[in-house]
């Protein structure tokens, strides 16, 4: 008698959602419906431990959280405009908004936890943290309360308790009617740029000025480069001058952007390779610390704000665009991903190379045919929907492994999507 092959049930649902799926993206498509109008990213921040991203967003002071591991969105209002930076240490939320204000909020209840303010705080586009995160940094235009202010301020506080420590000021006088500003800390020192064309150093403890180093270009972005004793500043113009933190000095000054510099950040792994964004739309790689050109990628975003390493991806966000993952595996080779589209209360998720998608909210979609455009019925949707809206699509952006129309996994969720080295 012949033994009877083992057939898995599992790879059965497999192949027949894998054949509902083939006929239906031939025939239909999902699109999102015109009353669901996408969010404007601001700044974003992954939060390892949780496997969670975090958006703010342009013209609204929401911030979101989704969990790339359930899908789940949440989400909170403690802000009255503009969220313009989002950090997370430990359990605590921390934004800086154009309302005046930096809050501290619970990561898990979402309640606010600590205001950061005082009534001569003007808009805050930034935060930063001491190595040890017992400080908060957070930088303000104060001539925004007070006309005859001439330069920012950025204010310390204790985060445990809120308590008011210092603040660092002014910053130079401002050089345009845009205002701008960063600043890192290291080794005992604050380093702040600003719309005055000033890259200052202060004393950590007492606040005195140690050090003004000038250049002639309004200063917009910030990245601290220990390993090389630079910091990079980028100006509206799309160039970055190199400063050394040994000498005190600007030395060279590359233009690395046909447009304002928005963001650089240093590789974790490879701290020779230095990624930028700015507003002519591009991702660059550049070698450190010589600021050669590795590879560069159009990011879909005409006007990219920031982006963040997630795992062995870099996720932009922007005013011109959708959220566009990347893969930075290959720094020469920068490779497409997948995209996200985020809404007051709901996202998307679709990879690139597959009609499927996946969002925490199917009624901000509706399935059209391909040939005419016109809308299915409830039964087709709901039938289409089932097979092309799948949690895994989710996972498959956030994993190493080519992205495909066809997802071959179980139906659970053994993996682990972004593991801790």
């Amino acid at each position: 008698m012949k033994p009877i092959p083992h057939i898995s049930y599992s790879s059965i649902v497999r192949e027949m959602r894998q054949e509902f799926f083939d006929c239906y993206a031939d025939t239909f498509e999902l699109v999102v419906k015109a009353s669901f109008q996408p969010l404007r990213t601001r700044n974003l921040c992954y939060h390892k431990a949780t496997n969670t991203l975090l958006f703010c967003n342009i013209h609204n002071g929401r911030v979101h959280l989704i969990d790339l591991t359930t899908g789940k969105l949440r989400w909170y209002d403690h802000h009255l405009q503009t969220v313009r930076d989002i950090k997370v240490s430990d359990r605590n939320i921390l934004t800086a908004s154009w309302d005046g204000t930096i809050r501290a909020v619970d990561f898990d209840s979402l309640r606010e936890r600590f205001l950061f303010t005082d009534p001569y705080m003007g808009r805050s586009p930034y935060l930063t943290l001491s190595h040890d995160e017992r400080y908060l940094l957070g930088y303000s235009y104060d001539s925004d309360k007070n006309p005859l202010l001439q330069g920012n301020k950025i204010r310390r506080w204790n985060l445990s308790d809120g308590r008011f420590i210092n603040d660092y000021g002014p910053l130079g006088t401002h050089r345009s009617l845009t205002r701008s500003g960063a600043c890192v800390i290291h080794e005992g020192l604050v380093y702040t740029i600003s719309d005055s064309g000033n890259l200052n150093t202060f004393d950590f403890k007492t606040g005195r000025l140690i050090n003004q180093a000038v250049v002639e270009h309004d200063l917009r972005s910030m990245c601290l480069v220990p390993e090389f004793h630079l910091i990079l500043a980028g100006d509206t113009n799309g160039y970055v001058h190199f400063y050394d933190t040994c000498t005190r000095r600007f030395f060279q000054t590359l233009q690395f952007h046909s447009n304002e510099v928005t963001f650089m950040l240093v590789h974790p792994e490879k701290t020779n390779h230095l990624f930028s964004c700015g507003f002519d739309g591009c991702l660059k790689v550049w070698q450190l610390p010589q600021g050669r050109p590795i590879a560069s990628v159009d990011t879909g975003n005409s006007f990219p704000w920031a982006f963040r390493f997630v795992g062995k991806l870099a996720v932009v966000c922007g005013d011109g665009g959708d959220i566009g993952v990347f893969d930075i595996q290959e720094v020469n080779h920068i490779r497409p991903r997948g995209h996200i589209k985020l809404f007051r209360e709901a996202f998307l998720a679709s990879p690139v190379g597959s009609s499927r998608v996946y969002t925490n909210n199917p009624s901000l979609l509706k399935v059209v045919f391909k040939s005419t455009g016109e809308e299915a019925n409830a039964d087709t949707t709901d039938s289409v929907m089932m097979v092309m809206n799948d949690l895994r699509v989710l996972h498959t952006i956030f994993r190493d492994d080519k992205i495909t129309g066809t997802l071959d996994s179980s139906d659970s969720v053994p993996w682990k999507l972004f593991p801790v080295n």
